[in-house]
């Protein structure tokens, strides 16, 4: 899943959290946490904001 910065912190945190709790095991926190791809700019938002303003 591609996410922001702040995002994965968030998901990081809750799936963390999930975790202690006993919500989640130890291999499905690892299959997810695996799941998260940081994108470093969102040239998307940046385009559409462009354009608006343009």
């Amino acid at each position: 899943m591609n996410v922001s910065r702040k995002q994965e912190r968030i998901i990081r945190w809750a799936l963390a959290d999930w975790q202690q709790q006993g919500q989640i095991t130890d291999s499905e926190h690892a299959k997810l946490a695996a799941t998260l791809k940081t994108v470093a700019f969102d040239w998307q938002r940046l385009s559409r904001y462009a354009f608006w303003t343009a």
